[in-house]
């Protein structure tokens, strides 16, 4: 797990505000000349996020319609919405920055306990 963005705010269930720091340790290796944040982070903070925002969402099952649009880089401010589709047991992110969509997908879970 990578360390979630800090600091971090809640605008509401499933939806934040947040500035990945330089120092932060999803930079390391991702790259030294032009740091940005690896698409893995990004759905790794999608999920526990959603955990927290939605409660336990069962096992990580697939994931679907990811797109990585544009780069998130150092200190650029973000916004992360989260929507639970609870009968097709689905969380659908997005990433947005100040010049549109970062990211989107949709990530499927096993039924939940």
């Amino acid at each position: 797990m990578m360390p979630l963005p800090s600091p971090l705010e809640s605008l509401g269930p499933g939806h934040y505000r947040f500035r990945v720091e330089a120092s932060h340790h999803v930079f390391q290796g991702h790259f030294p000349e032009a740091p940005i944040v690896p698409g893995l982070a990004q759905v790794d903070w999608a999920i526990r996020l959603g955990r927290e925002s939605f409660g336990p969402l069962g096992d990580f099952s697939g994931m679907s319609n990811l797109k990585f649009q544009r780069i998130i880089v150092p200190d650029e401010p973000i916004e992360l919405r989260l929507s639970l589709h609870p009968v097709k047991h689905t969380l659908n992110f997005e990433f947005q920055g100040q010049d549109g969509r970062k990211s989107s997908g949709t990530i499927s879970f096993a039924s939940r306990p």
